[in-house]
């Protein structure tokens, strides 16, 4: 049987252990940058526009290293702190999945 200070450490550690995770496609990022007050500086719209033109060309997209960079640029300057990025493949589309860090 667990001590009540057991517990409480058990509890600590799973409160420690949380993370936001967001799955989004690629027309809801695109909502998203076009709404945002920050799609109005250039390096957001540049950076968007080369991230998507290349996910939206074809079904079995898998980002580069480099597309991994300019989206992880773009989640910053949309105010995604300490959030990382990446890109994985659900029903034959590419989806944003965004984790940790405050998005």
């Amino acid at each position: 049987m667990l001590t009540e200070q057991d517990k409480r450490a058990i509890k600590q550690k799973i409160q420690s252990n949380k993370h936001q995770v967001f799955i989004v496609s690629i027309d809801e990022m695109d909502a998203i940058v076009r709404s945002s007050k920050m799609s109005k500086k250039p390096s957001v719209q540049q950076n968007w526009l080369k991230f998507k033109d290349k996910a939206e060309v074809g079904a079995n997209y898998t980002a580069s290293a480099g597309d991994v960079v300019t989206l992880s640029k773009l989640i910053g300057d949309l105010g995604g702190v300490g959030a990382k990025a990446y890109v994985k493949t659900y029903n034959g589309k590419p989806h944003i999945i965004l984790k940790g860090g405050r998005v």
